[in-house]
């Protein structure tokens, strides 16, 4: 009977992992099928690490918040929140205002869930789990230059239920050049 229950509580706990991994990999197909698509501008920070191989570390006009934002939120560091996006004059998005709860959908803006960082000066740093992407050595190297030439942009899709943001392609120039596949 003790055996019996191991054997049975071995392939509960093997299932529930299995599930939990399933609802993972589903929730990120669903968003890069069916969420929203933003096209971001990159910059570099630093694109390699000697422990963690190869890989491109992104910065975007939508990282830095401003400080007035941040309080007029009543936000702190550490904290995760929503960001509103607009798009401004210039067609590029930027973070309108932040919120503790998702705000609703809506066509005229997009809401990705962040987390606030740090700061510099009287800006602060939001991260949306978009800021490395891993790639061959090779193609990192290549794509690390034109991060550096100012050329590379990010075309991610946005879950509208959640706001959680998944890097769908990377683009040059506005043309694909890598393509994360879904499986």
């Amino acid at each position: 009977m003790t055996r019996r229950r191991i054997v049975i509580g071995t392939l509960l706990a093997f299932a529930a992992q299995s599930l939990m991994l399933g609802a993972m990999i589903a929730r990120q197909a669903l968003a890069l099928r069916q969420g929203e698509t933003l096209i971001l501008t990159a910059s570099p920070v630093d694109p390699r690490d000697p422990l963690l191989g190869f890989y491109l570390e992104m910065e975007f006009p939508i990282s830095r918040v401003a400080g007035e934002i941040v309080r007029a939120s009543s936000i702190s560091v550490g904290e995760r929140v929503y960001a509103i996006l607009e798009k401004g004059e210039d067609q590029r998005w930027q973070v309108a205002s932040l919120h503790r709860k998702k705000p609703p959908y809506s066509k005229e803006r997009s809401v990705l869930r962040a987390r606030i960082s740090g700061s510099r000066q009287d800006d602060y740093r939001a991260l949306y789990g978009i800021e490395r992407y891993y790639l061959p050595q090779d193609e990192a190297k290549q794509m690390e230059k034109k991060l550096r030439d100012g050329e590379l942009q990010l075309e991610i899709a946005v879950s509208r239920q959640t706001g959680q943001s998944f890097i769908r392609r990377l683009l040059v120039k506005g043309e694909p050049v890598y393509e994360d596949p879904l499986f």
